[in-house]
């Protein structure tokens, strides 16, 4: 696995620019919402299974694995209904795959913390408390060269 970092700065961006990253980042909360909604979903399904409480009682790990292909719980079937998700609207004109890919995957780590009792019951985020999106890699989706960054069109200093 790569190296990974985090880069904080501020963006020198014009009204119209400001407008599309508003835009970009409503859709990305969005779909944050319906993949932590699908998610739930999904977990409760697993919860009020019988089995669920076999497993429980018998700690049985290899039955929890079980449970959670039975009810398509994992990082790969949330990132497939992200894709499902964002090419049935119109996000797919604002983010590109990897984007809504990693969405999916931190949709995915707050919901496994949860059913592991590591962290309490994801919360749907509200307009203020969803301000960054990442990409899979420098590579493709949002692109971070010549001291600019580059998504969707955008070229922001």
């Amino acid at each position: 696995m790569s190296k990974t970092f985090i880069h904080t700065f501020q963006l020198k961006t014009t009204p119209q620019e400001e407008k599309t990253l508003n835009i970009i980042l409503q859709l990305a909360r969005y779909l944050y919402n319906a993949l932590l909604g699908e998610g739930l979903k999904r977990l409760k399904l697993i919860k009020d299974s019988k089995l669920s409480t076999k497993a429980k009682k018998e700690k049985n790990y290899k039955l929890y694995n079980d449970l959670n292909k039975l009810y398509d719980f994992s990082d790969y079937s949330l990132q497939s209904f992200a894709i499902k998700t964002k090419n049935s609207c119109n996000i797919k004109t604002h983010l590109d795959t990897h984007v809504c890919q990693k969405i999916a995957t931190r949709a995915y780590l707050a919901l496994d913390k949860y059913l592991k009792r590591k962290g309490g019951k994801p919360r749907f985020k509200n307009e203020n408390r969803f301000s960054s999106i990442e990409g899979k890699s420098n590579i493709a989706g949002l692109k971070f060269k010549n001291k600019k960054l580059h998504y969707k069109g955008l070229e922001l200093d």
